[in-house]
């Protein structure tokens, strides 16, 4: 679906009337607000538990003038006095598993591990979210259809927007959709339902940037935030991402590829669409989606093309970044080995398909994958080697000096 030259979607309006409509964006912007409070108690705890605390550095040791160019948002030096800072310590999101009545369900049971770190950075501002048995409103019950939602975020300019998608992203997602199976037998009505899913993925990614950009702007923050997830229903995965936060896939055959497409300023597709709707693109230290200020002589700089938050590139002017995702859909069958969700402190680093022998070799070393087939139900040990994973793919990106945060997901999907 084609973006809008005003970056949205077609699909951004609503149903119902416009009241209805105002009071539940009220009710959203007063939980943002306490969100705010809450963290800014949280941020106060955190400073002063990690004062005269440097940042984690890899063996490498740390590259200035790398860092400088690879920083994803920057300032002027006048606007960089009232750019906040974010806690060194980081919350991991949303983790929710229920049980389920012994019966024949469509799809596989998500098993996942995660590693993070702070790295050179002075702030933590990746987070993830990962929400193992998610149920449409109204279902108490399993009703015969495994669903999940994973998600990783990589925060700049502050933590707040990072935060806030990574408890909050998935709660945007029109509820009808999830009660559908997303693989009927009609080609055509799997065509309707993908369509359908994709409209659905990308309202929830606009009407969540909606709520950041109003929330911010009312406690003069300017955080902004990359966001990627991977939604199963059954037997379909459909990822959905903004920014330059990457999914990959591990195949039974041992080849790892690519889910997503990032989003920079660098790429052919991105730049055209940025200046098509009169953005500007600049060089500094790396390509860079370019803001100038309404009222002073200074200018913000990103380096990705699409992101939660970041008010200053999307009010009062558009500037070309939008919220919205790029979607995509892939089936869940027993030659999906697994799955890799990171933050681009680790693809900076690391390949793609290295990345996936990395998990491969954890997976097998530790007796849960074995020539392409997963080898025992028991999911506290599948659980456990998808931590070391995750944890080795951490590490690999420290010990390479890396200069950013890290976020490390793997997943297994267990038939």
């Amino acid at each position: 679906m084609p973006a809008r030259r005003d970056g949205r979607s077609d699909d951004s309006a609503t149903d119902g009337s416009s009241a209805s409509v105002s009071a539940e964006k009220r009710s959203l912007l007063v939980d943002a607000a306490d969100g705010v409070e809450a963290w800014e108690v949280r941020e106060k705890r955190r400073r002063k538990s990690a004062r005269g605390k440097p940042p984690r550095k890899s063996k490498a040791g740390e590259d200035v003038d790398r860092n400088a160019r690879e920083e994803p948002y920057v300032t002027t030096p006048e606007l960089e006095d009232s750019a906040r800072a974010s806690p060194s310590v980081v919350d991991v999101g949303v983790r929710t598993e229920e049980g389920e009545k012994s019966r024949e369900i469509l799809g596989a049971r998500v098993v996942v591990g995660a590693a993070l770190a702070q790295g050179q950075r002075q702030y933590m501002e990746d987070r993830y979210s990962t929400v193992l048995d998610l149920k449409p409103e109204g279902v108490v019950e399993c009703d015969g259809i495994r669903r999940s939602f994973l998600g990783v975020f990589d925060g700049h300019n502050g933590d707040w927007a990072a935060q806030f998608a990574s408890e909050r992203l998935h709660t945007f997602l029109n509820q009808d959709i999830l009660t559908r199976n997303a693989s009927p037998s009609c080609p055509d009505a799997t065509a309707q339902y993908n369509a359908e899913m994709e409209k659905s993925l990308k309202k929830m990614y606009m009407d969540c940037d909606a709520v950041i950009l109003d929330s911010t702007s009312q406690q003069g923050r300017r955080d902004g935030s990359t966001a990627l997830s991977i939604l199963q229903v059954g037997n379909a995965l459909f990822t959905a991402h903004a920014g330059d936060s990457r999914a990959v896939v591990g195949y039974a055959d041992g080849r790892t590829r690519a889910m997503t497409e990032d989003h920079k300023p660098s790429t052919v597709t991105e730049r055209r669409r940025v200046t098509e709707i009169g953005g500007r693109i600049e060089f500094c230290g790396c390509w860079r989606v370019i803001a100038d200020h309404p009222f002073k002589p200074v200018r913000a700089a990103l380096a990705v093309s699409r992101s939660l938050g970041d008010i200053d590139f999307k009010r009062p002017k558009d500037t070309g970044v939008t919220a919205e995702p790029d979607v995509q859909r892939y089936e869940l069958n027993k030659n999906v080995n697994f799955v890799i969700l990171a933050t681009d402190g680790m693809w900076d680093v690391i390949r793609d398909q290295e990345a996936g022998d990395i998990a491969r070799g954890k997976l097998t070393e530790h007796g849960v994958l074995l020539d392409g087939e997963c080898t025992t139900s028991d999911l506290t040990a599948i659980e456990s080697a998808c931590n070391e994973a995750a944890k080795e793919l951490l590490e690999t990106s420290l010990r390479r000096g890396t200069n950013d945060n890290v976020t490390v997901v793997v997943a297994m999907y267990v038939h």
